[in-house]
């Protein structure tokens, strides 16, 4: 399968899930600095999940413009399909998301980096949402990946 112009996938919450083994192809790739992939069985997002996402983005310094949120399904994420069509200095998975068959599941909270690229693994968003000590470890693991104060 061959997507031709894969911005149209990624418009504004409505998002389509991570399949394995598209082929994006675009003459003009859009790049973004942060790339979101979460866990949820909705299509969208609900607003009081989107509206965390959006203040935890913006208090690592981004912009909410240079993030793509990516619902996950149950197949496996292309790590190298991300990088190359989308070059983020950041991924942040939500959930229990495994991003290559070849790679261990990541340890929540604790940054890794793969090919110049940090990566971060934390809780389900829904269970961030209601749990306080979770948001506390995400954020100390995101002040110290992105050496915030």
């Amino acid at each position: 399968m061959q997507i031709t112009n894969p911005e149209i996938l990624f418009v504004k919450e409505k998002l389509i899930p991570a399949v394995e083994n598209i082929e994006i192809v675009s003459t003009q790739n859009k790049f973004y600095k942060v790339i979101v992939i979460y866990e949820n069985a909705a299509k969208e997002l609900p607003t009081g999940l989107q509206v965390m996402l959006d203040k935890l983005i913006q208090a690592c310094k981004f912009k909410p413009e240079d993030t793509l949120y990516l619902s996950y399904n149950p197949t496996i994420l292309s790590f190298n399909s991300l990088k190359k069509h989308f070059q983020p200095e950041i991924v942040l998975l939500f959930g229990n998301i495994h991003l290559t068959k070849n790679m261990s599941p990541l340890i929540k909270y604790r940054a890794y980096e793969i090919n110049g690229i940090k990566i971060l693994r934390a809780e389900k968003l829904e269970k961030l949402e209601q749990m306080k000590s979770e948001k506390s470890e995400l954020w100390t693991a995101l002040k110290l990946m992105l050496h915030l104060s």
